[in-house]
């Protein structure tokens, strides 16, 4: 996904005139390895609608596996945005 990001950053590895804002994307990976159940939280509505959608791209998950039994598992991935200002 980085890959099709484009920003110019600093010698210090920072992204050029911007602020970041984090935040966690919370979702569950079901017995059969996709993902489910989105949700997110955010100050701004369209950093939640592009977290969701970011989450909703990514591939099928190996299974999840308690005592013998496959199972769903809940997962929190940070996400942190660089805004240009």
């Amino acid at each position: 996904m980085s890959s099709s990001i484009n920003y110019e950053t600093t010698s210090q590895g920072r992204v050029r005139n911007s602020t970041y804002k984090c935040l966690l994307a919370i979702f569950k990976i079901s017995s059969n390895g996709d993902v489910v159940d989105v949700r997110s939280r955010a100050a701004h509505p369209e950093l939640e609608n592009e977290a969701i959608r970011i989450v909703k791209t990514l591939p099928k998950f190996k299974l999840g596996e308690h005592k013998g039994k496959q199972v769903n598992v809940r997962y929190s991935l940070p996400i942190i945005f660089f805004i240009a200002e």
